[in-house]
């Protein structure tokens, strides 16, 4: 599979499946404060993307611990915290849950779809084993 494609179709499932998470804990209502807290997240993992695609170093983007912590450590986190947390605290992080999702699918979409995926990430994904 072609790195470019790898690439979006991984973060593609990764935002969408984020969605589909969150939406299970999210509150039904469309209230100001589920619009904040979905904006908040979808802002939050954009911004990520980008500082981690277009601002850091190789060196940067290299090392283990920025890659754990962006990739496994945060969601996993999220996803035990909708399980182990009360109600309300759930409701919260699912709504930024859906945020986040939502901001990796745009993030992809404008820089994968709309233009190319830059080049740090294409190398990244041709450094990681193919399943």
């Amino acid at each position: 599979m072609k790195p470019t494609k790898k690439v979006l179709l991984f973060d593609f499932v990764m935002g969408l499946w984020a969605v589909v998470i969150g939406s299970w804990n999210a509150s039904p209502s469309l209230d100001g404060s589920t619009v904040l807290l979905v904006g908040l997240g979808t802002f939050g993992r954009a911004s990520i993307a980008h500082v981690s695609e277009h601002e850091l170093t190789s060196a940067a983007l290299d090392d283990e611990f920025v890659g754990i912590g962006l990739l496994i450590v945060i969601p996993f986190a999220m996803v035990l915290g909708l399980v182990l947390l009360p109600p309300a605290f759930a409701t919260v992080l699912s709504e930024l849950l859906i945020g986040a999702g939502i901001g990796l699918v745009g993030y992809r979409f404008d820089f994968g779809v709309r233009r190319e995926v830059p080049d740090g990430r294409v190398e990244q994904a041709m450094s990681e084993p193919s399943v």
